[in-house]
């Protein structure tokens, strides 16, 4: 199975294939190899929490009807688990691998999975205080095509807006936050900037890094005292950190480019696909930073930004 990972701007692209745009053209050659990939069960193209955030932001009814029917039909239902599921199994990897507790080859959690629950990490049984069996049943009628297509159509404007600005807010507020740090990080070397920013993963992650460590009797100040390098390499050790790491810090030295709150949507769902898909394609710009420190080449991924260019059979043909 290949696993590809297009950011909104080429699910548009290839929505505007599917409905026979003239600027469209171009991509019918992507977008019949995708569907075919996807039939023959070859290929699937997941879908994350920044998707459907994203797919509410177009202004016509239309034009989301007709990303959300695409989206369904070539991500069939998969998402890429939020990374806030994935942290504390991954911290327990690592932790038990960096003291020498375990040796496997790598987090036990797959990114992948089923369902918004997944996308957005919450139990609908305890967010809707429902019995075990009637999550079930929900879940169920959630994960089908058509609950897929009405939920990233948001037919309830009301709703689609007050979500939007809700998280235009989170944005505007992380990206002058950004735009703050590195005004006090000015002249700092990559070095510097990855240091302080895995601090700033301890600080955050703290309370599930001492459930970690605790588990193999280890304190926080026993995993402080393995020395900087060693720290460096347990971060580096979860991908999906690693790889935010590496993008911000990179996108952190772009001085001549402002944060702006998008940047914090595309490193949150870069994060999470390029160590898991195969394919992933996105703006001209992260891709750049992402081939600088080798990230693509890491994780084995084709990151790319010219997806009417592409080779997508030999990308989706099986081994």
């Amino acid at each position: 199975m290949r696993y590809v990972f297009l950011d909104q701007n080429k699910w548009i692209d290839l929505a505007k294939a599917a409905t026979a745009k003239p600027d469209g053209a171009q991509f019918l050659p992507a977008l019949s190899a995708l569907r075919e990939a996807v039939r023959l069960g070859r290929a699937i193209l997941p879908l994350t929490a920044i998707h459907i955030i994203e797919t509410a932001k177009s202004p016509k009814p239309e034009q989301r009807i007709h990303l959300a029917k695409l989206m369904t039909e070539l991500s069939q239902g998969v998402v890429l688990r939020a990374a806030a599921h994935m942290i504390q199994p991954s911290l327990d990897w690592a932790v038990t691998t960096i003291f020498g507790f375990a040796k496997s080859p790598g987090p036990p959690t797959s990114p992948f999975a089923r369902g918004v629950e997944a996308a957005f990490n919450f139990d609908v049984r305890h967010a809707l205080g429902i019995s075990p069996i009637r999550a079930d049943l929900l879940r169920s009628a959630l994960d089908s095509p058509e609950a897929w297509i009405d939920l990233l159509s948001f037919h309830e404007n009301a709703h689609r807006i007050a979500g939007l600005e809700a998280v235009r807010r989170i944005g505007a507020d992380g990206a002058r936050n950004n735009e703050s740090a590195r005004a006090s990080a000015a002249g700092s070397d990559l070095d510097t900037l990855q240091r302080a920013y895995a601090a700033g993963l301890t600080l955050k992650l703290q309370d599930k890094l001492c459930n970690s460590l605790r588990s193999v009797g280890k304190s926080l100040d026993q995993w402080a005292t393995l020395g900087t390098a060693r720290l460096m390499d347990f971060w580096g050790s979860i991908p999906f950190l690693h790889v935010e790491l590496e993008l911000h810090t990179q996108r952190h030295r772009q001085t001549s480019r402002v944060w702006e709150a998008n940047d914090l949507l595309d490193i949150g769902s870069l994060s999470l696909a390029i160590p898991s898909c195969q394919v992933v394609a996105t703006e001209r710009f992260w891709v750049d930073l992402a081939k600088r420190r080798g990230i693509d080449t890491k994780y084995s991924c084709s990151v790319i930004s010219d997806i009417a260019a592409f080779d997508w059979d030999s990308a989706l043909a099986t081994s």
